[in-house]
């Protein structure tokens, strides 16, 4: 016979034994009262919009053999990137590898009730498990990249009003009003982007556009620093490397000395994978900065560093570009949405996951042109 274990925030607490492995935080978030469009309720809101691992936990005694669906509400746990993580899992406590795990994100396991509540999403969902010959059982809700709205089921009564929509229809909408029609040339003359971006191997000229697009002086983002020095070091600011061979680890701790405001050039450069199986640090994002990359081959992940490293104001121009899908297996993430950044891809050959993965980067008033593209 089914019994319910219906989510009491009281129940939850943060997981001790979560443990960064790579060097990002843990668990962000707090247990409170909080009003919601159906009245007051008590949530675990956990999450921020960074890449913090945030995992609670409630430990349980149940019945042998027996049928239990875990009820829960939840808010949130989606970003505009689209590369949140939001899952639950059910495990016995003698053996986590025989746990059940419940993927929330997205629509990969489907809510038995979905509510458009003003902007956001509502969202019911029932687990089934059964526990089979043991007692001990641990419950753990996750949330990464997201903020994550854990709560109790909602009488139907207070909700009932809010219109049904599926997740692939909400994301639908929400969709296409963060990302663009990304057409060649779209919106570039906001930027005054269009004739100077379309002059192949003019790193100067982007230099000087940098100034334009932030308003600022050239001496206020460059130092007055002069131009790269031509021989894979930098002066001052800016930074220059050229005829040079990388793996993904050197490649990463060189984008770590470019900070704000830097001018960066690389020139028939070629980064290889480094075999490695965790992320790579490559420092801060940067703002109003420039990166011109030309007759370079570059793995994914070399390709998402540069992307990641990018802040509000940027300009990253890549011309003649291939991009392998050596280490494909390890993507880097490319953080969060960015401003008034602009990415020219130009003669650029990738897969189309990692165009994806761009065009997610961009937030407002930032824009993507891509011209002789090839996706693979």
């Amino acid at each position: 016979m089914s019994k319910v274990i219906d989510f009491n925030a009281r129940d939850f607490r943060f997981d001790e034994t979560c443990q960064s492995i790579d060097g990002d935080e843990v668990n962000a978030g707090t247990r409170a009262y909080v009003t919601m469009s159906f009245g007051n309720a008590e949530v675990w809101e956990i999450g921020d919009w960074g890449w913090t691992w945030s995992q609670i936990r409630r430990d349980i005694k149940l019945e042998k053999n027996t049928d239990y669906p875990f009820r829960f509400a939840m808010e949130g746990g989606v970003c505009d990137t689209d590369d949140a993580v939001t899952i639950a899992h059910i495990a016995p406590k003698r053996d986590w590898e025989d746990r059940y795990s419940y993927i929330l994100d997205h629509n990969k396991f489907e809510p038995v009730i979905c509510k458009r509540d003003g902007d956001g999403l509502l969202r019911i969902f029932e687990l089934p498990f059964n526990t089979g010959e043991d007692e001990e059982w641990i419950i753990y809700l996750v949330a990464q990249h997201a903020v994550a709205r854990y709560f109790a089921p909602v009488d139907i009564s207070l909700i009932e009003a809010m219109p049904d929509i599926s997740y692939e229809e909400w994301w639908n909408e929400r969709s296409s009003q963060i990302v663009p029609a990304w057409n060649e040339g779209h919106n570039s003359a906001d930027f005054g982007l269009s004739d100077i971006l379309r002059r192949k191997n003019d790193f100067a000229k982007l230099v000087a556009l940098i100034n334009s697009v932030t308003g600022l002086k050239a001496g206020d983002i460059f130092g007055n620093a002069g131009a790269p020095n031509g021989n894979g070091g930098s002066d001052n600011n800016v930074f220059s490397s050229s005829n040079t061979e990388y793996t993904e680890k050197q490649f990463a701790d060189y984008l770590k000395n470019i900070d704000d405001g830097a001018v960066a050039s690389f020139n028939n450069i070629t980064v290889n994978s480094s075999g490695i199986t965790e992320k790579i640090p490559i420092g801060y994002s940067i703002d109003r900065a420039v990166i011109n990359v030309c007759n370079a081959t570059l793995t994914v992940n070399a390709f998402l560093m540069i992307i990641k490293k990018l802040g509000d104001g940027c300009i990253a121009d890549f011309q003649n570009v291939t991009v392998i899908s050596d280490g494909y297996d390890v993507v880097y993430k490319v953080g969060s949405q960015v401003d008034g950044t602009f990415i020219r891809l130009d003669s650029v050959t990738f897969p189309q996951a990692v165009l994806d993965m761009v065009y997610h980067k961009l937030g407002d008033n930032s824009n993507i042109s891509t011209e002789n593209c090839t996706i693979e």
